[in-house]
């Protein structure tokens, strides 16, 4: 079970390296993300999490339950329609939409901001979010 935020980054990494199965790049936020020179499509995953909140407050199991959400954004050259966009997008929904793995439950996917991005000019953006949930033991 991931109990803490670096080991649920890690259980999220490991299933997108695991089931990726494209020729695009996964990027992610601590490789420092720089698009690749050739407008070759890339993934970048990102996580954030928010609050959690105490769902047991005595005894031998003391939890928190841990809000989060998985960020896959699909970037692809400007001008060339989204097709190849949203076909990166469907796979990592396949990765992640509804599934379970190591104590961490996701949700449907949502869809994020699309369209031209500032930070990698030249690239066409496609956002898929994925919010989950986990659970946290709490030391007593």
């Amino acid at each position: 079970m991931a109990n803490g935020t670096l080991d649920a980054l890690k259980a999220v990494q490991t299933r997108m390296d695991t089931l990726w199965s494209d020729d695009a790049a996964v990027l992610y936020e601590e490789d420092g993300v720089s698009a690749p020179a050739d407008f070759a499509p890339f993934v970048r995953l990102t996580i954030r999490e928010g609050d959690g909140n105490q769902i047991d407050l005595a005894g031998a199991r003391s939890r928190s339950r841990v809000r989060g959400i998985i960020y896959v954004d699909a970037f692809t050259k400007r001008a060339i329609g989204t097709a190849r966009a949203r076909e990166l997008a469907d796979l990592a929904c396949q990765i992640f939409e509804g599934k379970q793995f190591a104590g961490i439950h996701v949700e449907a996917a949502r869809s994020g901001v699309q369209g031209p991005d500032p930070d990698q000019p030249g690239y066409f953006r496609h956002q898929i979010k994925f919010p989950y949930f986990r659970f946290r033991e709490l030391a007593e």
